[in-house]
């Protein structure tokens, strides 16, 4: 079926559930700009701005790293920002059809976006499902994770904060048992007075592993499911559901709340950090520059996937959100708005972390170093550990976690709905059954997750983060800046911009960038990261084989992401064109007919505006003869006297 026999269709069938007051009354628009703006901001700001852009900054010389997160963010992140809202207010559809009709031979440059937003969903959920877990068992007068007198502890477990002794004698002839710590390892001997040592492990690490995870230890162990677990993941989707049951309308309303509790958390949380001993050493650690980092070509890749991750660039989300505005609305206004305030809340929550670390640094008499971790471990291990020597420390993890839920649910409303809104948009008679839609794709991907409720589920989670949420992002960033400024054209995307928000042309900053600096900035970060390539490598004592698995699945999944781009360009250029090969290409690179603004009024606009500019560029030609139907200069007729209809321009 063509796409103008689907257009038809979709508006044949359409069930109208929007209110009069919408513009695109069959699509539907946000009830007011605001929730558009929450909307991108509770998006954007997620799980990663309070434990991975903290780690980055400490990992990569404190605050230098700023300065290249700033570049990546003016170079790339801005611009890419306001590129995806552009082309989904532009075109009032989801990444899928936006693609399909914006240069259809790269309709899988819409595909993917689509594929990294299930693929983020479901394991963004589990991590979610992880904060319900922490929360639940927040609610008790001790932590559970405060002491190592439980049954999943071992004999290496180091209770919080504990005052251990230092190990003065590393050669202990009593046959009595004794342990100590010494850089960071726990020395114990057994009955026979034999020196041994391991690893010292944190009673909040422990029940990370053996209680929250219930990890393996090796891909030999029995797959188990963590039946809790999987109430909880049932929860977080349960939760999805309900708020996205009436579409961006009940979504709308929800981010009242969701965007902007977390921001009253992370306050209470600071205050709080503040007021214990020891945060200055932990806020310095945080912001003291080494310069010397910047030399370093994994700081600035670091810095591009960081802005690239924290803004929810290319994962579908932002064009979907875009697609429901009104076709008039101040895109680039609110590119500003939501791209700095949420690059502003990345840098704000390292200071809340790193004032609880500095606190719980000084209490164990370590550096900040020894007590900070990245990834999952500083949100699930080194917080909640510091968070347990706290007074009244329950009620402060009952916050922090419930703060993760609503950081968590914030973001996979929006990546829930990106695929929803792909699909309907393919398929237009789904719209009248889109809480079908929403209820079958949440409960595909609740199974999905529950392979990650297993005790291997931590190995999954770690891959789809890394090959399926993060690589994949600047790819997908690539192509789009590609495929909008050359192949369809940066001068028709200017003038597209223009019909939307009218007044002056784009600084020349926006174009510079998409022509030039955001391209150079994301090959340079996507060959360093494969120059810098190492196996993924989830359980250290993994054989050659099955490291060789684990590595063929991790780029299976980056793979499946960026399969649809040769599918579809082969299909559209044989089965979609005709001609010779060249007039294939040229066919299948060019707009639809159907691409546009949604709306005939906002087409007819554009047309007429482009009509008026085009008259403005027409010079009149200054009248050299008189008016007269004569030939001045005839050519197969006699000339001068001998042709009576000769008139001189005289």
């Amino acid at each position: 079926m063509s796409v103008s026999e689907q257009e038809t269709n979709h508006k044949k069938n359409n069930v109208k559930e929007f209110t009069s007051e919408d513009e695109n009354v069959e699509r539907g628009n946000w009830t007011n700009q605001l929730d558009f703006i929450l909307a991108c901001l509770g998006y954007a700001v997620g799980l990663g701005n309070v434990w991975r852009f903290p780690y980055l900054t400490f990992k990569h010389g404190g605050g230098a790293f700023l300065i290249p997160y700033v570049v990546m963010l003016v170079g790339a992140g801005l611009p890419m920002f306001f590129l995806e809202l552009a082309v989904g207010q532009y075109s009032s559809y989801g990444p899928i059809s936006l693609f399909s009709r914006m240069s259809p031979m790269f309709k899988g440059i819409g595909v993917a976006p689509v594929i990294v937003s299930v693929i983020v969903s479901t394991y963004y959920q589990v991590i979610i499902a992880w904060a319900i877990f922490y929360m639940f068992s927040s609610l008790t007068s001790v932590l559970p994770w405060e002491n190592c007198d439980h049954w999943w502890n071992t004999e290496y477990c180091t209770q919080a904060f504990n005052a251990w002794n230092n190990c003065t004698d590393t050669t202990p002839t009593s046959s009595e048992d004794w342990i100590c710590y010494k850089n960071d390892w726990v020395l114990y001997n057994d009955t026979n007075a034999t020196l041994a040592s391991h690893y010292a492990v944190s009673s909040s690490e422990e029940y990370y592993q053996y209680v929250n995870l219930k990890a393996a230890n090796s891909f030999t162990d029995d797959i188990e499911m963590n039946w809790p677990m999987a109430a909880c993941l049932l929860l977080a989707w349960g939760l999805t559901f309900l708020c996205l049951i009436k579409g961006i309308k009940s979504a709308g309303k929800v981010v009242y709340f969701t965007a902007t509790f977390p921001y009253v958390m992370l306050l209470i949380l600071l205050i709080r950090g503040l007021t214990l001993p020891g945060h200055e050493e932990g806020i310095l650690y945080y912001v003291k520059p080494d310069l010397s980092r910047l030399s370093d070509g994994e700081v600035w890749k670091d810095a591009a996937s960081q802005v690239f991750f924290s803004l929810s660039v290319g994962s579908g989300g932002l064009a979907t959100l875009a697609s429901y505005n009104k076709f008039h609305n101040n895109v680039r206004r609110d590119t500003l708005i939501v791209a700095l305030g949420n690059c502003a809340t990345s840098v704000f929550a390292g200071f809340v972390i790193f004032s609880i670390l500095g606190y719980m640094a000084q209490k164990q008499g370590v550096s900040v170093e020894n007590v900070a971790s990245g990834g999952f471990g500083l949100a699930f291990v080194a917080y909640p550990e510091a968070l347990a020597s706290m007074p009244g420390g329950p009620i402060w993890s009952f916050v922090f976690f419930f703060m993760l839920l609503i950081l968590g649910i914030d973001s996979e409303l929006t990546l829930t709905e990106t695929s929803v809104t792909a699909i309907c948009d393919e398929f237009p008679k789904l719209r009248k059954k889109k809480v079908l839609v929403l209820f079958c794709l949440c409960f595909m991907m609740f199974l999905i997750g529950l392979l990650c409720s297993t005790n291997f589920g931590f190995v999954i989670v770690d891959l789809m983060d890394v090959y399926g949420g993060t690589y994949p992002l600047v790819f997908i960033g690539l192509f789009e800046v590609l495929v909008v400024c050359y192949v369809y054209g940066f001068r028709k995307f200017q003038r597209n911009i223009k019909s939307m928000i009218g007044g002056l042309p784009l600084m020349p900053y926006w174009l510079c960038n998409w022509l030039f600096v955001t391209p150079v900035l994301l090959i340079f970060s996507l060959v360093y990261s494969f120059m810098d390539y190492t196996r993924p490598a989830p359980l250290s004592n993994m054989t050659d084989v099955e490291s060789d698995v684990v590595t063929g699945l991790s780029w299976g999944l980056f793979g499946l992401v960026f399969l649809p781009l040769p599918i579809f360009m082969i299909y559209t250029v044989t089965c979609k064109s005709t001609g010779s090969l060249g007039e294939r290409f040229k066919q299948s690179w060019m707009p639809l007919p159907s691409w546009g603004p949604y709306l005939p009024k906002h087409r007819e606009q554009e047309r007429l505006a482009a009509e008026e500019k085009s008259r403005a560029y027409i010079i009149p030609r200054p009248a050299m003869y008189p008016a007269t139907d004569a030939k001045p200069y005839p050519t197969d007729e006699p000339k001068g006297e001998q042709n009576p209809a000769y008139t001189h321009p005289a």
